[in-house]
């Protein structure tokens, strides 16, 4: 870390514990989450006498592998934990006067090798703590148990909670005034709860959330839009058969100098076609039939 544009640089976490992520605070200059894996992570390396002299050396390296939470207030001079085995974390928003709040999934169990989080779980929760301006956190609370996977967005934070680890279900849950109530979200009359095996969050500048949510026909190249209240949690469906890749990634994007304007790929139904779009089509091809029996206005004008 520097602080003197580059003239200077210091090491900004322990020699034994290689960084795995350093969120800044949104205001604050000097404060940061920082996370690392720390613990027994390397025993492919240790069996096979191939770990460095630092990880031999680490007076941790027979503990269990975990993924730790710290919080520093002094740009990474010293650090202070806040949880371990954490999965995901993040600072509160701005918008709703929580930037002082670290928001974080966590598994329940803390006795063994900490896994990545490659399936829903009923062990993970969502949890938050407080941290008061001399850089103390306060006591942590469960917000929300079986909470997996989070986003923070302006004053909206939408939370994945598992429905089923068998079916690898979870519904989308949503909070508008900082984790205080939960919600969960709900489809058009008669489609009942949102309950899916993934969500992907568009977009939430506009005061409502945007939502993609995999096709109703089973398709894995195409999803449909949903539109929020207000609240966050009363959707409409808008757009159906939206383009969407393999791994999740969207073809819908907000044009950012014209407020409430988006702009989408869509997956065109033959069966379905749009009538206004036919009847421009029709028109089209009589209006050229017109002209090539009759003339077309630039050959008259080349000819004459």
């Amino acid at each position: 870390i520097t602080e003197d544009s580059g003239r200077s640089w210091r090491k900004a976490w322990g020699r034994h514990h290689g960084l795995h992520s350093w969120v800044a605070h949104p205001s604050r200059r000097s404060w940061a989450l920082v996370s690392w894996w720390n613990g027994a992570c390397n025993k492919a390396e240790k069996a096979e006498g191939t770990e460095s002299k630092e990880e031999s050396d680490d007076p941790d390296r027979e503990k269990p592998c975990m993924h730790r939470l710290m919080l520093t207030t002094d740009l990474g001079k010293t650090f202070l934990q806040i949880a371990q085995y954490v999965v995901q974390f993040s600072w509160g928003s701005a918008k709703i006067n929580q930037s002082d709040r670290i928001y974080y999934t966590a598994y329940a169990s803390k006795s063994s090798d900490q896994g990545k989080l490659s399936q829903w779980s009923t062990e993970v929760d969502f949890r938050a703590v407080d941290v008061n301006d001399q850089g103390r956190p306060a006591s942590q609370i469960t917000s929300l148990k079986h909470g997996n996977k989070f986003m923070i967005s302006n004053e909206f934070i939408l939370v994945a909670k598992v429905s089923s680890e068998e079916r690898q279900t979870v519904n989308l849950m949503v909070s508008n005034d900082g984790a205080n109530t939960w919600k969960a979200a709900l489809l058009p009359s008669g489609m009942g709860e949102l309950e899916e095996k993934w969500y992907t969050i568009v977009d939430t500048s506009e005061g409502a959330v945007l939502l993609h949510l995999n096709s109703e026909t089973g398709a894995t190249d195409t999803g449909r839009i949903f539109v929020s209240d207000s609240e966050g949690y009363k959707y409409s469906q808008s757009l159906l058969h939206n383009v969407r890749s393999s791994t999740g990634e969207v073809e819908f994007d907000k044009v950012v100098s014209l407020t409430g304007v988006y702009l989408a790929n869509v997956v065109a139904q033959a069966d379905s076609a749009d009538a206004g779009y036919e009847k421009a089509k029709q028109a089209a091809t009589e209006s050229v039939e017109q002209d090539a029996s009759e003339g077309s206005s630039a050959v008259t004008r080349r000819n004459s």
